[in-house]
């Protein structure tokens, strides 16, 4: 019996350890990362409320696209994805918002 409490202690403690050390390899969910693509263009550029739902719901769809374990892309899908993604930009945003998110350097991590 004596033995038993330290043998629980250990078992314990080592599987404390393991799932720390899974919480801390944890990808972000698509819908984090476009949140976090929503909030540094909404920083940079001001836009209002609808197109700010719009960019969300696009860079949303780009992370679920590139994430799909399900689905392979291609460098020529990738491109493509890349492409549709500029071109919404450019329709939505005002070429003054676009070269603003280009000269931080942002605009090619959002088409990306």
């Amino acid at each position: 019996m004596k033995k038993l409490l330290p043998i629980l202690m250990m078992l314990f403690a080592f599987s404390f350890g393991a799932n720390a050390q899974q919480a801390k390899e944890r990808k972000p969910f698509p819908e984090e990362k476009a949140k976090q693509e929503t909030f540094e263009l909404s920083k940079a550029v001001e836009v209002d409320g609808a197109t700010q739902q719009a960019l969300f719901q696009l860079f949303l769809k780009k992370h679920k696209d590139l994430d799909n374990e399900n689905v392979k892309l291609t460098e020529a899908d990738k491109q493509q994805l890349s492409s549709i993604i500029d071109a919404k930009l450019r329709a939505t945003l005002s070429d003054d918002q676009i070269q603003k998110l280009q000269s931080v350097g942002l605009y090619e991590k959002l088409i990306h």
